[in-house]
């Protein structure tokens, strides 16, 4: 090759890739603003149209309150409308009318929740990601495990778990006490945390993570302490089981998604998961290997069959209204699920060890940070409203039973009077209304869906979203949507709430199952801690609450109280 034409490709070349860079770029943003800038507007809907998505994504959902963001979105935008995260199309619906006639009416027209493909392999099996005929299973078999007739079975242990709360606010208060300061604080998001935690392994696994260190006692023995170190390391396998990093956020927003599903990413790796499941195994060995049987989740779901009958009280009756269904659509329910699947001869009778396990981790991972949510809220919220506080306390006063005991009496309360102590449901349902564990749920529209109210077409593979938060604020259902007033859920007023308006463990066939027995260790909470202590504002903290920055469950920020003793 001549000298002249080697010097002249050399200082081409440069030249040549960056045109070639810039074109790409040109022709991405094209493709960009054909696929997702004009998509929603070809299909009449408002929505974001962000020049630069994955910056703008980044930006929502690292630096924006999601909480705030859904506000504002529907003041912009109205009741329904578009908008994208790294490619998936997502419709938000601010309408109760339509959110019923799509979780209830249509339920069979779009079932599913989108499936999270960078979950781990148990994840992706839990009843919140499975689909179809699989999902109708195992949702069957599940159902009569989570009614009020079976976890009355299990209050007995969720009691001893609300004792060890009260000593842990007990212990810090005295603590204060002794060096001589003006008041105790109570850092509410972690002192429910361990309860909310202590209260799954008790009732789903039968082991107690006792406070105090109990020597000799063996490893995961089924209703037996953990003596200290293992109770500790328990709580360190749990937590990183629930943890994602920034980290694994950032990969998964800015490296290309063939590359991860050839790495075969999770957001939660294996390893992080590995030693919850083989305690959790050895477990459910153990429960097939005896004739024992145990009063706590895992041995249901070792029992489940796919012919379990729910069945159905006036206790799970006073509670429908969180999911906005009546005692008889929950039977239908049940029974459209067991008839689906009665001529299908592939359908398993009982539950793997693997399908077992897959939904161990969902109650782990969703119990543990929905309920410590909602009980920060709910305390946070009584702090703040004196008088609220002031009438529960007097009507928890009237079905507090004491018990004696050797060392004196003990303080219980009945199943099923607190199920039904009206007040406290109330105070419960508004702090849910307020501070949604979840500002948001989905449906996955895996075909063409019509919403003829706003005679629009939502086209398959959408993402159809809930907008739990701004509904539950929003004043056209809600008179004063940002006032604490429990009262908009006693009788006389609740039956005026429009349906679909409240939903905090959504609606219809796909509602949280695990709405009861989270609203049983909430309310058994509360109680016990109201009894025995008041709260009060603590020093800096603000009111109305603000939300720590989350792109998933809501959080009230700084959620400390100041506490006094009831008898002081």
């Amino acid at each position: 090759m001549q000298p002249g034409l080697s010097q002249t490709l050399v200082q081409w070349l440069p030249s040549a890739v960056t045109s070639f860079l810039v074109g790409a770029l040109i022709l991405l943003l094209i493709d960009h603003y054909k696929n997702n800038y004009l998509f929603w507007k070809r299909h009449n809907i408002k929505g974001d149209q962000p020049l630069v998505p994955i910056v703008w994504d980044l930006w929502n959902y690292f630096a924006k309150d999601q909480m705030q963001l859904c506000l504002d979105r529907t003041k912009k935008y109205g009741k329904i409308y578009g908008s994208s995260f790294m490619g998936r199309k997502r419709l938000f619906i601010n309408d109760p009318e339509v959110v019923k006639q799509i979780a209830v009416k249509d339920f069979d027209l779009i079932t599913d929740h989108t499936v999270n493909e960078w979950s781990n392999r148990y994840l992706r099996q839990s009843l919140v990601w499975i689909k179809g005929d699989h999902w109708r299973r195992v949702r069957a078999m599940m159902s009569p495990s989570f009614t009020s007739g079976k976890i009355k079975r299990m209050f007995k242990l969720m009691q001893g778990c609300a004792d060890d709360l009260v000593d842990s606010f007990r212990e810090q208060y005295i603590t204060a006490r002794r060096d001589r300061k003006q008041f105790a604080e109570i850092d509410l998001t972690e002192t429910f945390g361990l309860y909310t935690m202590d209260g799954i392994t008790t009732c789903c696994y039968g082991i107690k993570l006792k406070r105090q260190q109990m020597l000799g006692q063996p490893l995961g023995r089924a209703s037996e302490s953990l003596d200290a170190s293992s109770r500790d390391s328990l709580v360190k396998d749990l937590n990183k089981m629930v943890r994602i990093t920034p980290l694994r956020i950032l990969a998964l927003v800015l490296v290309p998604k063939f590359i991860l599903r050839r790495l075969k990413f999770t957001l939660v790796s294996e390893a992080a998961v590995k030693p919850v499941v083989d305690r959790v195994q050895k477990m459910i060995d153990q429960r097939r290997n005896t004739e024992r049987k145990y009063d706590d989740l895992l041995q249901l779901l070792v029992d489940a069959k796919l012919d379990d009958k729910v069945e159905l009280n006036e206790m799970d009756q006073a509670e429908n209204h969180h999911a906005g269904l009546t005692r008889e659509e929950l039977e239908e329910d049940q029974n459209k699920l067991q008839q689906s699947l009665k001529d299908n001869l592939r359908a398993k009778a009982d539950l793997s060890d693997f399908e077992i396990l897959s939904q161990a981790m969902l109650l782990l991972g969703a119990g543990l940070e929905t309920t410590r949510s909602s009980l920060t809220s709910a305390a946070y919220f009584l702090a703040h409203n004196q008088r609220v506080q002031d009438r529960l306390y007097e009507e928890l006063k009237s079905i507090a039973i004491y018990q004696p005991t050797e060392t004196g009496k003990q303080l219980v309360f009945d199943y099923d009077s607190l199920t039904s102590c009206q007040y406290l449901d109330a105070v419960v349902s508004e702090s849910l209304r307020l501070f949604p564990p979840a500002f948001g749920t989905d449906r996955y529209a895996s075909q063409e869906y019509k919403i003829e109210k706003y005679n629009v077409t939502v086209p398959a593979d959408v993402q159809i979203i809930f907008a739990i938060y701004s509904i539950h604020m929003d004043p056209d259902y809600w008179e004063e949507p940002t006032k604490f007033d429990p009262d908009r859920f006693m009788p006389g007023r609740k039956e005026k709430i429009v349906p679909g308006s409240y939903l905090p463990f959504s609606m219809g066939p796909r509602h949280c199952i695990g709405m009861r027995f989270s609203l049983t260790e909430s309310k058994l909470a509360l109680a016990k801690v109201l009894m025995h202590f008041k709260l009060e504002p603590a020093p800096g903290t603000i009111y109305p609450p603000k939300s720590v920055r989350s792109p998933g469950l809501t959080t009230i920020k700084d959620a400390r109280v100041r506490i006094r003793l009831r008898d002081d």
